[in-house]
């Protein structure tokens, strides 16, 4: 198999066709046959190490390999450094961050993250014309609670909650990554109760929400770190790639974990 190959495989598997689009092959050789498959949420020199050691011939990366969302690659020490250690390892980079988010079936990130945490619920996509979903408890939950289960499910220790932690909800909008400000948005606008994000401003929509609670109403935040609350996807992504077309090719692949940023 080629590596364009397996990148026209993830692109069908979306069942979305986008242009334009930051998915493009960031570094490599587009027809470099392939027996080996690498998936992670950000390749790290640590994890290019790695997938080479194991013998990947192209890494699947969901966000930028070189600090700049369309991988505009700017000269400077680390970016050289790091583009002499991919052309060593000899591996072929993609990145699949666009389709994954505007599935036609939804958001295949936030699909990996649930399974994760096994929240059960009823999961809405396309909330708002944006590629962020509404997730509704069966039992209602405090963001504390949510918070708990999460960092317990994920290895994550440094949850962070605004606002009405204890109060019971039902009303969560799953904003994975960077949420800007779509997540008080819907705070403000709609009948939400609960964000789930990864980074967000908190200055601007950290202190929104604070104030909401403080001001008697049922509104919560909760950050988990961009890292950490996206990368159980690119899991879930590799095994729906590797039942439908990898094992059946004779391609391997494997999930490479990207630790947390934060110590």
């Amino acid at each position: 198999m080629k590596a364009h190959e397996v990148i026209e495989q993830l692109i069908e598997m979306s069942g979305v066709h986008l242009d334009p689009t930051v998915d493009t092959l960031k570094l490599g050789d587009n027809d470099k046959e392939t027996k080996k498959v690498a998936f992670c949420f950000t390749a790290t020199p640590d994890v290019i190490r790695k997938a080479a050691a194991w013998g990947a011939d192209v890494i699947i990366t969901h966000e930028p390999t070189f600090y700049d969302h369309f991988d505009n690659f700017k000269e400077n020490a680390v970016t050289i450094a790091k583009k002499k250690l991919l052309d060593e390892s000899g591996v072929t980079v993609y990145r699949y961050h666009d389709h994954p988010h505007f599935a036609a079936d939804g958001d295949m990130i936030h699909k990996g993250f649930l399974r994760k945490v096994g929240f059960e619920g009823n999961l809405v996509h396309d909330a708002g014309g944006s590629a962020d979903s509404f997730f509704d408890f069966d039992t209602p939950i405090t963001p504390r609670e949510a918070a708990g289960i999460i960092s317990d499910k994920l290895k994550i220790h440094h949850v962070r909650i605004i606002g009405a932690a204890d109060a019971k909800m039902t009303k969560a909008l799953l904003c994975l990554g960077a949420c800007g400000d779509i997540g008080v948005n819907t705070l403000r606008d709609t009948d939400r109760e609960m964000v789930i994000s990864g980074e967000d401003c908190e200055w601007k929509n950290g202190c929104f929400v604070r104030d909401a609670a403080e001001l008697g109403m049922k509104k919560a935040l909760i950050l988990l770190g961009h890292c950490a609350s996206e990368r159980d996807g690119m899991e879930y992504i590799r095994d729906m790639w590797d039942e439908r077309y990898g094992s059946k090719n004779g391609v391997e692949s494997r999930y490479f974990q990207t630790p947390d940023l934060f110590a």
